[in-house]
């Protein structure tokens, strides 16, 4: 449990739950620890979890604040509840295990200790070290767009159960078929996407890219490949 708090951040909008992430306030820890082993123990009794657990906030980003955005200029997020977010910090040691040691050599986004101005700078290296020999030099940037909200839940399921136990994976499912996105009175559960909010997603979003990105990278179709978070240059 721990281990787990010590993964978590705090000062995040609440959710439909009232359940604040004041939870995982470091200075808490000791008292929070007592208190969610219990919890733990008795939602593990109980049949059923209440729905209200599950039910997320949807909310507008504006990526161009402080001024007033534009419709391309908003990001839909979700919020979820502190204790979801519980569940899924069980197997975040796993899935950063798998980011550091199983992630082609070039990805540097949402993996530990790295970030995309490495593979800027890099790019920036490669391109001086050809043009200074006076060889013609071709790109190609990729942007997945909207990638966090386009992935097939069944072909993400399909990638996590070649990097987790199958008791992990049911874990995840189990999360997603229960969750429930409201906006307003209007609310419906999702089979596509995975919540900006949650901690899981940047692993579930690399996993699923990553056989695209192998299956060039064995063919050698490019000379050099660099990944940076959801965007690649060839």
């Amino acid at each position: 449990m721990e281990v787990i708090l010590k993964s978590l951040s705090t000062k995040k909008a609440l959710a439909f739950d009232g359940l604040s992430d004041i939870l995982f306030d470091k200075n808490l820890q000791q008292q929070v620890k007592v208190k969610l082993s219990d919890m733990w123990t008795t939602l593990a009794q109980q049949k059923e979890v209440l729905q209200l657990h599950f039910d997320a906030r949807l909310i507008p980003l504006n990526k161009s604040y402080p001024n007033i955005g534009r419709p391309n200029d908003c990001r839909p997020i979700v919020i979820s509840s502190p204790l979801v977010k519980l569940l899924e910090a069980r197997l975040k040691p796993t899935l950063d295990r798998y980011m550091t040691e199983k992630l082609h050599i070039s990805q540097v986004g949402f993996v530990a200790n790295t970030g995309i101005t490495m593979n800027q700078q890099r790019l920036v290296d490669r391109i001086k070290l050809r043009t200074s020999r006076g060889q013609h030099l071709y790109g190609l940037f990729i942007d997945f767009s909207s990638a966090f909200n386009t992935i097939l839940h069944s072909k993400l399921f399909q990638r996590l159960e070649r990097i987790l136990d199958k008791g992990d994976v049911d874990l995840i499912k189990a999360i997603y078929s229960r969750t429930r996105i409201k906006l307003g009175e209007e609310s419906f559960t999702p089979n596509v996407g995975v919540a900006q909010g949650s901690i899981l997603s940047p692993h579930s979003l690399i996993s699923t890219a990553k056989s695209s990105t192998c299956k060039s990278n064995q063919k050698q179709e490019f000379e050099q490949m660099i990944f940076l978070a959801m965007q690649t240059t060839y």
